[in-house]
């Protein structure tokens, strides 16, 4: 099956704040709809500093065909 590789920039509250396809599934339109639900509905748990604080960082997420 196909994925899309993405990778998420994800803010200390947990939302993410910018997605960029870094692997295509080769649809245009699969691939903008990918991003779209992710900025939309996406929560993540946010990287922490030496101190256990949240912070902003990067999150790399694969979204797999499901057949």
């Amino acid at each position: 099956g196909g994925a899309i590789f993405v990778r998420l920039r994800v803010q200390a509250n947990g939302r993410p704040s910018q997605c960029d396809v870094q692997r295509s599934y080769g649809d245009r339109v699969a691939d903008q709809w990918t991003c779209s639900l992710l900025m939309e509905r996406g929560l993540f748990r946010p990287a922490t500093n030496a101190r256990g604080e949240p912070i902003e960082s990067w999150y790399g997420y694969v979204q797999r065909e499901r057949r």
